[in-house]
Formats: C-alpha cells, structure tokens, sequence
C-alpha cells in the first residue's frame, strides 16, 4: 500500500493563505470578469441561431445585470446582424428591458446610463414593434432621466398607429409636471386640426373600417391627449377650449374629464380638489355637449352623469346644485330616449 506524506501545518496554513490571496487579488477579479464576459458573449452568438435561440434567451435571462446590459447594448449597436434582422434585435430589446433594479414597492426600474440610452434609442428604431415594448417601457425609467425622455417621447405623437400614439401620450401624463415640453404637442394632438392631423385620422378611419373595428380612435386618443394636458398642467388647462372643439374633440374632453371629476365629487376628501369655478365651468360645458346633435350618445350619458354628481356634492354650493337640476330636467325634450331616462333616474336618485 502507498502512503503520501501530510504537508505539515504551517506549510498547509501558508499554501491555504497564498489561495485566498489568489482568489481575492485585482487578478482573480479581472479573470473573473473575462470569463463570465466570455460567458454572455457566447450566449448573444447562440441567440442568433433558430436551434440554440430559445434556451440562449433563458440563459441570458439569468445572467448578472452588470455583465448583461453592456454585452446586449454593444450587440444592439454594433453587431451588424442585429442591425439587419429586427426579430434578432426585438429578441436582444425584449431580454434587456426584463432587468434592472427593484424599487421599494418590488416594482422594476431602469436606472443604468446604458440600458436607459438603448431604450431611448430604441424608440426611434424602424422596427415599429421595438418602438412600441420601448415606449411602454419609459414609465419605468428613473426619474432622474426625465429630461431626457421627454423629448425622445414627444415625436412618437406623430405615429401612424393610433395605439401608439395613445400610450405615448399616457407616457407624458405619467410624467406629470415634468412633461411640461410636450404641451405644445399634446395641444395640437388634441385639437386635431392640422391638415397632416385630419390626414392621419382619415387614413386611420378608413383601416378600422376595412378591419370591421367600431371603435373610434380619434376619440380616444384626443382623449388621452387632454387627459395628458391635466395631469401635467392641471384641471383647469382647457376648460376655455373644449365647447370650441370638434364633436370628436368633445366627446374626447367628455372622456377625460370623467375621472378627476369624480374623484373630486365623489370623496368625503377629493384626492384632487376642484375649484368650485373650474366646477361650475365643467358643468356648463358638459350641459352645452348634451344638445349638440353630433356628439355620441356614450358620451353624452357620461357627461350626464358627470352633472349629476356634480349637483348631488354636498359640497358644491347651492347655486350650480340647482344649475345642475335643471340641465337633469331639461333633457326631457333630448331626442335620445336613453338619455331621457338616464336623467329620470337620476332625479329621482337625488330626490328631484
């Protein structure tokens, strides 16, 4: 039988310390690095192959976020066949945008210069579906970079596709006051009035038309547009503008209004308060949209409802309840029989 000599201890308590010096020493940090670079490198070449993509996808999913965002970001804008092949591309956006940090309330948040700059210039890729999981990406950049992203969001105002164009604007509203730039824009999006503006909506129309689809676009997104313009500017921003507007454009304004009225009206303590003069001139644009004949009957239900909560606050003065009455009454004459009984019953739910 062999036998091997033991190393005696001090000599062990060296070899043991030499080691750990190794292991910890700039040297074995920088090997480190190479290798798990070397590792991602080798995972963002499986993803261009169909046989080895989908399991590159995952693996990559699992790397470190420090050795995964700049490999990925240098493959997006270096790599010539991500340039070329979009769905290459998407699949690289799509790994990227799924890591991060974690806000106090778990929520992801990009807060890394070059993931938010790969982002940012993913919104004006050619590639319109990297353009659109980009921009509904923005809300969860950290705020630090909203001058930045503001400006990059703005032109997404002017997209073909209607959708896009909505969730643009839903970004800016979610910026809030520091979204003031995009005012202008947000202005013209919801007057809509243009020639390149009526243009787009035209072409919009006639897609949904071909589609089957009855839902109107326009409505919605002007909608967004002045829902954009409050939450950035406040409640009171349009209310000289909206009786001027389109049917469309009315109906939009209907639309937007809903919410900050009803959380200002519907709460022993608004979130939001209103002002009782921004209030009052609320409710006489709501009861000037209820005899214009164009203006759908969805809306004009919504904004009779909108009057009714405003009249049955107890904390709206006396004066504009009874205003608020009487527009309710007033609609016995409405040529739209839903709308006459939507107002029966709220008379009769306010005890007039």
């Amino acid at each position: 039988m062999k036998f091997t000599k033991a190393i005696p201890r001090p000599l062990a308590h060296m070899l043991a310390a030499f080691f750990a010096f190794s292991l910890s020493s700039p040297g074995a940090a920088s090997l480190q690095e190479d290798k798990a670079g070397q590792h991602v490198a080798r995972l963002i070449e499986q993803l261009k192959t169909m046989d080895t993509h989908r399991q590159a996808a995952e693996d990559l999913r699992k790397v470190a976020v420090d050795d995964l965002v700049p490999a990925l970001t240098r493959a997006i804008r270096s790599d010539t066949e991500f340039g070329a092949v979009d769905w290459l591309r998407g699949a690289a956006y799509a790994i990227l945008l799924e890591v991060g940090s974690e806000s106090e309330h778990g929520e992801l948040r990009y807060g890394s210069t070059d993931q938010v700059a790969q982002i940012l210039e993913g919104l004006s890729d050619p590639d319109v579906s990297i353009r659109g999981i980009c921009l509904k990406a923005t809300p969860r950049i950290d705020e630090a970079y909203a001058p930045e992203v503001v400006p990059r969001v703005i032109p997404m105002l002017n997209e073909e596709d209607p959708r896009m164009v909505s969730t643009a604007a839903d970004v800016l509203a979610q910026m809030g006051s520091q979204a003031k730039s995009a005012m202008a824009a947000l202005y013209d999006l919801l007057l809509a009035e243009k020639r390149e503006e009526r243009a787009r909506w035209e072409r919009v129309r006639a897609a949904q038309t071909k589609d089957g689809k009855r839902q109107d676009m326009e409505i919605k997104v002007r909608s967004m547009a002045a829902h954009a313009r409050m939450r950035i500017n406040g409640v009171h921003t349009d209310l000289g503008v909206y009786s001027r507007l389109d049917w469309r454009g009315q109906a939009a304004a209907i639309s937007a209004l809903r919410h900050p009225v009803l959380l200002a009206v519907t709460r022993s303590k608004p979130q939001v308060p209103i002002p009782m003069e921004d209030l009052r001139r609320i409710m006489a644009f709501l009861a000037g949209s209820l005899v214009h004949r164009e203006i759908p009957v969805d809306s004009q239900l919504t904004a009779l409802g909108l009057i009714a909560w405003i009249a049955g606050c107890p904390e709206t003065d006396k004066a504009l309840r009874k205003k608020g009455v009487e527009h309710l009454r007033a609609m016995d004459a409405h040529s739209s029989e839903q709308v006459r009984m939507s107002a029966l019953r709220w008379l009769e739910r306010m005890g007039n």
